[in-house]
């Protein structure tokens, strides 16, 4: 055996097969394009034959079969280490991560694989996209690293689904840790109970058991343990085999005493949120249980940071705080919000979402939690997958009574920008749900995102810039009752990337100019942009900025003005760099164009002998010269804000009776003003939608661009 694979289209030629019955997808559909990759081997549920020459073995569970091959392919890996499982609902991360520092700093050799990373010697491995338990083979395959690295311990993040799914098949468990078990994932497993005993079979599976007495699980769990098992409890509410007592929890950090079998230690740590004193137990007991001395671990700790997304302050450098959680389930908002509201002197500005095809009853709940704790709400969207966001907002709203205290902004990256322009002096943000993870899920695509990347966006953006984005448009051809910007690439609408896109680039000040069914797009796009409404939305892309205008801060240098419906490709390094060249320049106007092998339907940019711009016309106007021209208006502008107050007025209707904004580049050539063209070396970038064979075709490339990522 080569190797071993689930994924059809990963096989190689000597490759064993497995297939597996998945929630969407049957591996057994893909057997015969398994073998035709090279699969000698296949293992499966179900009586099928297969080619001369190729293996078939038939198995009960396929998933436990994959997890067993999978140790056997490596050469069981987990046999050669103390493997210690981190169960339970939340702080599963912060837990494995207190232990393998204990482990690594007491100086034993570990590894660990946890939602944010797996750690094997030196180097750090990201796991994926929403990824908590790896797949058997990578698993195993993160083992027998650590055996190859010399490791003495293996600490494993385990979640319900994880175990459920069979995906800790084939390793041996030395010691299990659980944390707690609160309601979740009931979409899943459907009934506490089932999720209660999905996690209960996890300690049984392990020699050494450490288990939260303050969990209200503890008498049910411990009952159903074996009497060969060595069970050791912990609390920080009432005297167990590992307590903590005397607890304090200030702006500066936690302090407690730790008592174990008799020996009392006094902690103090700049590590805040009483929960973490749990997480901490739970390390303790661990390292204490294969008598490790504390003592060096302790020392180290004041040099621990939580994990990415835990508890994570953002350097702002104003006079309000942000934090970063992972938190999102009821139990971990409540832990968190409260450990903010006893630290926060002035507002608790609380963002937050549920995910979508998850867990329903959840929803209201953890509204009226953040509705008690919080003095301001914003929900958002959190991975909605392909239920509708507005669904979602409505039902998290549900018992929240004062409708003064929240906003439903269905952009997270709205809702974000949102709450820190509302900040002041003594506030807290407190941005949770995502945490560490690098995505956001829409309709079955993963869409690049980070909580902290856009709170830096918007607290680096330059007050001397605005933008203007055009979307007042009915796009006609498009057959839709939907505002063209409001149609999905990828499920997400259009204008969703040009205000992500411009937020990237650093450019806070934004106004949408909206028209046609305009309440939509406000309902959409709602937050901290402003809305400027164009009566006539068929009064042209010159009366739309001019409307637009109004809105802009006086106070801007510069003004950007974007089309809605075609710039989802930018990058905002683009952007940017437009930006520097008409800034470096002292350009009064920066136009952007790019060369297109077909050009149907786009405006012509027309150059003199000398190759400087003399004309953009667009096509119905074009004559059949013209109209061969390659090189296009992309609908990218960068004004002088001053120079574009006193000469959008100038722009006189065309001839189809509309105002043209490329018009506003032939007054600057006629009034011999500096103005610089930019075209875009890679026409990716831009993809004009005006018909629904190019939202198709659109959808394809973005899937590539995704996929790419």
């Amino acid at each position: 055996m080569k190797g071993i694979e689930f994924d059809s289209r990963k096989v190689k030629p000597g490759y064993t097969f497995v297939a597996i019955r998945g929630l969407n997808y049957d591996g057994h559909d893909f057997i015969l394009q398994a073998i035709k990759n090279g699969a000698t081997e296949i293992v499966g549920e179900k009586n099928i034959e297969v080619p001369e020459g190729v293996v078939y073995t038939r198995v009960k569970d396929s998933r436990e079969a994959l997890g067993e091959l999978a140790s056997k392919f490596y050469g069981n890996p987990s046999e050669k280490l103390k493997v210690i499982g981190v169960t339970g609902t939340d702080g599963k991360t912060t837990t494995a991560s207190l232990i393998y520092w204990l482990l690594k700093n007491s100086g034993k050799k570990a590894g660990m694989v946890s939602t944010v990373s797996a750690v094997i010697g030196d180097k750090e491995i990201d796991t994926g996209l929403h990824v908590t338990s790896p797949d058997p083979v990578a698993l195993q395959g993160f083992l027998s690293r650590m055996v190859d690295e010399g490791c003495e311990y293996a600490v494993i993040e385990v979640t319900s689904h994880g175990i459920d799914q069979k995906r800790i098949a084939g390793v041996v468990f030395d010691t299990a840790v659980l944390t707690k078990i609160t309601n979740e994932h009931l979409d899943y497993h459907k009934t506490f109970a089932r999720y209660r005993d999905t996690k209960l079979s996890l300690l049984k599976r392990a020699k050494n058991v450490i288990i939260n007495k303050d969990d209200l699980s503890y008498d049910y769990l411990r009952g159903k343990l074996d009497e060969s098992q060595k069970v050791i409890s912990y609390s920080r509410e009432k005297e167990a085999d590992v307590f903590a007592s005397e607890i304090h929890d200030t702006r500066e950090g936690i302090s407690f005493y730790l008592n174990i079998g008799g020996d009392v230690d006094y902690i103090q740590l700049p590590i805040t949120g009483i929960y973490n004193i749990s997480n901490l137990l739970a390390a303790f007991a661990v390292v204490n249980n294969y008598k490790i001395p504390l003592k060096k671990g302790l020392k180290s700790l004041q040099y621990f940071k939580l994990p990415a997304g835990r508890m994570e302050a953002i350097e702002t450098g104003k006079d309000f705080a942000v934090i970063v959680d992972f938190a999102h389930t009821p139990d971990a908002l409540k832990e968190i919000l409260t450990c903010l509201k006893e630290k926060t002197r002035g507002r608790l500005i609380c963002v937050f979402g549920c995910a979508g095809e998850r867990d329903l009853y959840k929803r209201p709940k953890m509204g009226r939690i953040a509705s008690k704790l919080s003095d301001i709400i914003i929900l958002t969207a959190e991975d909605p997958r392909h239920e509708s966001i507005f669904d979602i907002l409505e039902s998290m709203k549900k018992y929240v009574k004062d409708s003064s205290k929240y906003f439903c902004i269905p952009e997270r990256g709205e809702a974000i920008v949102q709450a820190l322009s509302m900040a002041k002096k003594g506030d807290c943000v407190a941005i949770l749900g995502k945490g560490h993870e690098k995505s956001l899920a829409y309709e079955g695509f993963e869409h690049p995102w980070s909580d902290q990347e856009a709170v830096y966006d918007y607290l680096n953006s330059d007050s001397n810039v605005s933008a203007i984005i055009l979307a007042a448009g009915c796009g006609s051809r498009m057959k839709s009752y939907l505002p063209k910007v409001l149609m999905k690439i990828c499920g997400r609408p259009m204008i969703s990337y040009t205000l992500e896109n411009l937020r990237e680039a650093e450019i806070a000040d934004i106004t949408v100019v909206v028209s046609f069914r305009k309440n939509l797009v406000i309902k959409e796009v709602c937050g901290a942009v402003k809305f400027a409404y164009q009566k006539n939305p068929k009064g042209g892309t010159a009366d739309a900025a001019k409307v637009g205008l109004g809105q802009v801060n006086p106070k801007s240098k510069t003004l950007v003005v974007i089309n809605g419906d075609d710039s989802a490709f930018y990058k905002a390094e683009t952007i940017k760099k437009i930006l520097k060249i008409h800034e470096d320049r002292g350009r009064k106007l920066t136009f952007v164009s790019l060369m297109k092998d077909d050009p149907t339907g786009l405006g012509r940019v027309i150059r003199g002998k000398n190759g400087l711009i003399t004309n953009i016309v667009e096509e119905k106007d074009a004559n059949e010269k013209e109209r061969k021209i390659k090189e296009v208006n992309d609908g990218l502008y960068v004004f002088d804000r001053s120079w574009f107050e006193k000469n959008i007025t100038k722009v006189k209707k065309g001839p189809q009776g509309e105002f043209y904004l490329v018009d506003i580049v032939k007054l600057a050539i006629d009034q011999k003003d500096r103005m610089a063209t930019y075209t875009l070396p890679n026409c990716d970038e831009w993809h004009g939608i005006n018909t629904p064979e190019q939202l198709l075709e659109a959808e394809r490339e973005m899937k590539k661009k995704l996929q790419d990522v």
